[in-house]
């Protein structure tokens, strides 16, 4: 999924407000920044037994792999700024290649607490990471489509 995020680089200017309201470089710009975050987080927490919260949302997502779309704004924490150009979309997707391949080490019990579902272990972070970057991933080839 990473290398379709770099994929869809040259095309970082296309928006198409039918679909969304920000730009494919804002979309990229915005999965790569969650990765980073989400990543750094698990390898940097301290691990233990995760006591887990009922979320209704938590379960619907995980289970059906799918996010809906207009349901949520992003933390401002991973909210890209306006002025996003290529050499800082690269230099975004250097950074989170490089912290996936140290997510590898960290163990099993690595958490973080994400906004919406709680605190999520490793297993269930690498999920909601596929899922969240698949979300994103459908809406830029949704926004090049209807950009031509």
């Amino acid at each position: 999924m990473i290398d379709e995020l770099e994929q869809r680089i040259p095309e970082y200017k296309k928006l198409s407000v039918k679909i969304s309201s920000s730009s494919v470089g804002w979309h990229i710009a915005h999965s790569l920044m969650a990765l980073e975050r989400i990543c750094n987080t698990l390898i940097n927490s301290t691990p233990g037994k995760v006591k887990t919260v009922f979320s209704l949302k938590r379960i619907f997502i995980m289970a059906s792999g799918h996010i809906p779309r207009g349901r949520a704004n992003a933390p401002a924490a991973v909210k890209p700024s306006a002025d996003i150009t290529p050499e800082d979309l690269q230099y975004r997707l250097l950074k989170v290649r490089a912290v996936l391949a140290d997510l590898s080490n960290a163990p099993a019990e690595a958490n973080f607490v994400h906004p919406v579902f709680g605190r999520l272990q490793k297993k269930a972070g690498l999920r909601f990471m596929q899922i969240h970057t698949q979300h994103h991933l459908l809406i830029i080839k949704d926004i090049i489509k209807n950009t031509g």
